[in-house]
């Protein structure tokens, strides 16, 4: 019988080579790798393979609502463990600490609504869902707006809901703006927590404004999660492959014990 190396680097063929069993390796003659192969067997298999391979395109997708909303609940807890510190600190030793409060507040709050403006554009809501929801719109319409419409057009929402969101998602895209869309102004002045006097903007950023924040994201997915619709069968697919848990391991971390930012921000740990 005739017999191929396997050894890419060689792959020599030897002729009228002895039958041998599957527990019998043989050495090549070539490289001295202790493989072997069939040649005829090898042919056909290595034929079928080439012809797969150059059939077959691998393309991937990223899913970074996935990642935002991880980076907003990260920043709301570390926004609570800064407010818990300057609760803690003596009076002139504040300041640091809420400075670092707002940071990650400001993170919390963007991430929070990049969370649902990744996921309007995900595989969750497909491009013919999009496009009916702004055909209902003005051009003009705020992002909010076009999310929100975008997202009761692929899921099941009830009117509580919908009122609910008309609510929620206004506010936590206003204040994602007036972050990555700032106009600085000079505005009155309010007393600070540490005693200082700054701008009453800077009370929108605090520990309970970035839980409030990742509060509406993840009860949002949860809802799409829970309710897909049936005019987009993507909805479905979407929340039954696996992202209806991925959603729950989110509010997991979020509500797990010891570490909601809610509890930390009033003491109550």
């Amino acid at each position: 019988m005739s017999m191929w190396c396997l050894n890419p680097e060689c792959a020599f063929l030897a002729e009228d080579e002895p039958a041998r069993d599957g527990d019998t390796p043989w050495e090549c003659p070539q490289c001295g790798e202790l493989t072997f192969e069939n040649a005829r067997t090898a042919e056909v298999s290595r034929t079928a393979t080439l012809n797969v391979e150059a059939s077959v395109t691998l393309k991937v997708s990223i899913s970074f609502w996935h990642s935002w909303a991880r980076i907003a609940i990260a920043a709301a807890k570390q926004s609570a463990h800064w407010r818990a510190e300057a609760d803690a600190a003596q009076e002139g030793h504040k300041a640091g600490d809420l400075s670092r409060e707002f940071d990650a507040a400001v993170l919390a709050v963007a991430a929070s609504a990049f969370t649902l403006d990744s996921f309007y554009a995900s595989l969750a809501v497909p491009l013919a869902a999009r496009r009916a929801a702004r055909a209902k719109l003005n051009p003009k319409a705020a992002r909010h707006v076009v999310v929100r419409t975008s997202l009761q057009e692929c899921f099941a929402t009830d009117h509580p809901t919908r009122q609910k969101w008309s609510t929620d998602l206004p506010w936590l895209f206003n204040l994602r703006d007036a972050t990555v869309h700032p106009e600085q102004l000079f505005e009155d002045t309010v007393a600070l927590p540490d005693g200082s006097m700054s701008t009453a903007r800077r009370e929108d950023y605090t520990a309970l404004s970035a839980a409030r924040a990742v509060g509406v994201m993840l009860d949002v997915l949860e809802f799409c999660a829970d309710h897909p619709g049936t005019a987009y069968p993507e909805a479905a697919t979407w929340a039954s492959s696996g992202n209806r848990g991925g959603v729950g391991s989110l509010a997991d971390w979020w509500h797990a014990k010891g570490w909601h930012p809610m509890d930390a921000a009033v003491g109550r740990n």
